[in-house]
């Protein structure tokens, strides 16, 4: 059990690992409670974690509390300041009263903030010392910067001809595959670009130090081709003619073919690498595994004991030659891709960072990075870190688990800082975190540099280790399925990650004994093969017949099982407090590990028509509202695009029919937009075409004057597009449509206060967007039914529901082979990664 008045005192440094649901941000919140009951002034506390919402709710509960203690009787008061370990003498009792008053009224308030806030906050106070852009702007979407980035390293690649980027791309091009392959390789370059900065941390040539360091990592010493090496050592010549001849002495079909080209390479008229790939099929199998020789009584009879002993001997010594061979070669192929790699990603990455300093910009990897270097290697360091320390008396950071290198680093100096400094001056670090939440791995996360902190507060400021495995969310029947997922390593994965959470795994309990609550698992669907997969005949007209193939069906298939699930559980009985209410699609959850099979959930959903919040990501851009609008400004800036304007035509905002269509298609000559305008003007004014041939002349002169948030204002208004749109709906996609017609304006005005200097830029922007950018909900959370939401584990961290069903949980987390792939390894006690360079597939 938590000792909470230990946790929550001032006098204490703490580390507390908390389980999910155990009262982490009420506890957090409480230590900044019984912080202010001491004194403390509340600009002198800061509070860190990951995300804004996050940091808001802390800030809105502390205010909530303190308000509570303000407002509360004199019963009521000692129970609530004895809850969070505080004495409740008479001083402690009228200082809490007017805790509130103090917290609203301070010259310096509150500070709850994310790593990024917090590193904007210093770089904007120290622009100089950090060598930033004074009043640099925060770049949060970067898709554009990085597709003119990708555009310029092609004109520089272009420009060289035979310099060593164009010879480095066209390497990485082989290696992986093409284009798409190659940019993927160098997109995670940019995405790594904190890791590499610390890797070549003040290397006069970070190419070079780089190659240096992957030669001693791979136990490169030359740069001899082994193909050639095998190919021309006289011993192995000598040794490979003696195993041919022994291998046509037992002449069996498979001998022979082996003999025959053997024979047939050894003539030397191939080069060596084909030399070599020929060789590889005599010894090593397809699959990779090397093939055996075996005695058999049949071989004996052939060659007799000495020759058989002869052959398995000569197999064995060519064998490992060959494997030695083919090591060599993949280390020095690594290296090669990798060295091209690092070429080619300094390249791209100059080109982002000349961008974003041409016009004032810094991302979140430049200000975790550019404070890092402020606090750790600036000749400023020492005094920006005295200036910062006199303001921070007691740090907290909540979801320690999530932080990465950079973070930890940059964090490092605060808390020597505070431990060093005046023992009469009052100071406290307090942490919370737990390993297991700990799901950010693409951001960088390392969950080991919760222990690595842990260790250095013992070590350096006497820190106190508390655990709290007590939930107050689930039920006895949750938490013990939990215990017996992770009591359980025989059926878990063997991987560093697992072991090291088996490892450190204390058994939850709950404060629940008696809630009710279940844990189930459905039947496992297995793949099964569709019987009409193949048909049979070896060629067919692609105009008339569609092509057949095997689907994986076992998503959709699961998705059909969950929804089955889900009409059972709708309108049962479920506890809400102390009340019983019918369970509604708000309180169920489909977690997936990625948005990769969404599609078939939600389609299985639909089927049985249960209403959903899909993932969202890439919903707001492929809706078919904002495609419509989306093709009509396109129409507008290119009046001889006639699919943007058919598409435009036959959207809800004129809804014009097919005979329309068919109408204009059959009056040449001109585009359609010049056959529209030859139209006779005596139509009705509630005609399709009428309508169009009216409104659009008006909106493309105003699309060459107003900015693209005015111009799409005016269609609005003018169109009566939200209207239109909400008539031609289906009930259940309204909400939907109306946020997504509204996000579109927002997103206008939200680049450059809605002054975008161009149409054509704007849409070039819109369509730039990526899947990982485009975070717009598909459905607002507002005036809507009750929905079941479809979310992956990522969106859903911190949030519950009565109902959860984890699909996609049997997957295999076995290797799948994607291609060359960053392998980037930075130890939790060093100061830079020790490699970083691609690995995966070799030639």
């Amino acid at each position: 059990m938590l000792d909470i008045a230990l946790a929550t005192s001032p006098l204490n440094n703490v580390v507390v690992h908390a389980a999910a649901g155990t009262g982490k941000t009420w506890l957090l919140t409480s230590r900044i409670i019984r912080l202010l009951l001491e004194g403390s002034e509340p600009g002198a506390i800061l509070a860190i974690t990951f995300t804004r919402k996050a940091a808001s709710e802390i800030h809105e509960r502390v205010t909530e509390r303190l308000l509570a203690l303000a407002g509360c009787d004199e019963e009521t008061l000692p129970r609530l300041l004895t809850e969070i370990g505080a004495k409740t003498d008479s001083a402690n009792r009228e200082a809490a009263r007017h805790l509130y008053e103090k917290h609203l009224s301070a010259l310096h308030g509150l500070r709850t903030t994310t790593f990024h806030a917090f590193c904007q906050e210093i770089l904007r106070r120290f622009p100089l010392e950090a060598e930033v852009p004074p009043g640099f702007e925060l770049l949060e979407t970067t898709a554009e910067l990085e597709e003119t980035a990708w555009l310029a390293l092609d004109r520089m690649a272009f420009r060289e001809q035979e310099g060593r980027l164009p010879a480095a791309l066209d390497l990485l091009l082989k290696a992986c595959g093409g284009v798409p392959g190659t940019r993927a390789v160098l997109n995670e370059f940019l995405a790594h670009r904190s890791d590499w900065w610390a890797y070549s941390e003040n290397e006069p040539d970070p190419a070079a130090f780089a190659a240096a360091q992957l030669r001693e990592l791979l136990d490169l010493t030359n740069d001899a081709d082994p193909h050639a090496d095998f190919f021309r050592d006289p011993d192995i010549r000598k040794q490979m003619a003696r195993y041919n001849e022994l291998l046509t002495g037992h002449a069996t079909a498979t001998n022979l073919k082996y003999t025959e080209l053997l024979s047939r390479v050894m003539s030397e008229q191939e080069p060596p690498a084909s030399y070599f790939e020929r060789i590889k099929e005599v010894f090593i199998k397809s699959d990779g595994e090397p093939r055996e020789i075996k005695s058999t009584r049949v071989l004996e009879q052939k060659l007799g004991a000495t020759g058989t002993a002869e052959l398995m001997a000569l197999h064995r010594h060519l064998l490992a030659k060959l494997l030695s061979a083919l090591s060599t070669y993949k280390r020095q192929w690594t290296f090669r891709v990798s060295h091209a790699w690092h070429i080619s990603g300094m390249a791209l990455l100059e080109e982002y960072q000349r961008l974003k300093l041409e016009r004032g910009l810094l991302d979140f990897a430049d200000m975790e990075w550019k404070t890092y270097r402020l606090l750790n290697r600036s000749r400023h360091a020492e005094w920006v870190q005295y200036k910062l320390d006199q303001r921070i008396d007691h740090l907290l950071v909540d979801e320690f688990q999530d932080t990465n290198p950079t973070q930890w680093r940059l964090l490092l100096p605060l808390l020597q800082e505070m431990v060093a400094g005046d023992p009469e001056r009052h100071r406290s670090v307090f942490l919370v975190g737990d390993e297991k939440q700990s799901v950010y791995r693409f951001r960088r996360a390392d969950p080991r540099l919760f222990q690595t902190a842990h260790h250095w507060l013992q070590q350096h400021a006497q820190a106190q280790t508390l655990s709290q495995h007590l939930s107050r969310r689930s039920s006895p029947a949750v938490i013990e399925f939990v215990n017996l997922i992770f009591h359980r390593p025989g059926d878990v994965p063997s991987d560093m990650a697992n072991d090291y959470l088996l490892e450190k795994f204390q058994p939850h309990d709950t404060h629940h004994k008696k809630l009710w609550g279940r844990a189930e698992l459905l039947p496992l669907v297995r793949r099964q093969r569709e019987a009409g997969g193949k048909t049979g005949q070896a060629w067919r007209n692609p105009l008339e017949q569609p092509r057949q193939t095997d689907e994986d069906m076992r998503h959709f298939q699961e998705g059909e099982l969950i929804a089955g699930k889900i009409r059972k559980l709708l309108g049962t009985p479920v506890a809400d407090g102390s009340t019983v209410r019918r369970l509604t699609g708000d309180d169920v959850m489909i977690l997936l590990r990625d948005r990769t099979h969404a599609r078939f959930y939600e389609d299985a959903l639909r089927r049985a028509g249960i209403p959903y919040i899909g993932t969202g990501r890439g919903a707001f851009r492929q809706s078919l509202e904002v495609r419509d609008l989306l093709h009509l400004l396109h129409h507008l800036i290119e009046p001889y695009n006639d699919l943007a304007l058919a598409s435009a035509l036959r959207s809800p905002l004129f809804a014009a029919s097919e005979d329309d269509l068919l109408r204009l298609a059959q009056n040449p000559p001109g585009s359609w937009h010049e056959r529209l305008l030859r139209l006779p003007p005596d139509e009705s004014p509630d005609n399709a075409l009428a309508r169009a041939r009216r409104l659009l002349p008006r909106w493309s002169n105003f699309a060459v004057s107003l900015p693209v948030h005015d111009l799409l204002d005016r269609i609005y208004c003018e169109g009566n597009v939200v209207g239109r749109y909400l008539a031609a709906a289906v009930p259940h996609l309204k909400p939907r449509i109306e946020t997504n017609l509204n996000r579109l304006l927002d997103v206008a005005l939200d680049i450059d206060s809605g002054r975008y200097p161009s149409l054509s830029h704007f849409l070039s922007y819109l369509e730039g967007l990526s899947d990982s950018d485009d975070k717009t909900p598909s459905q607002p959370a507002w005036n809507r039914e009750p929905r079941v939401r479809v979310m992956t584990i990522h969106g859903a961290k911190g949030l519950e529901a009565p109902v959860v069903f984890l699909a996609d949980a049997a997957r295999s987390s076995g290797y799948r082979d994607r291609g060359m792939q960053p392998l980037i390894d930075w130890p939790v006690n060093e100061s830079r990664p020790r490699y970083f360079h691609l690995g995966g597939n070799s030639s």
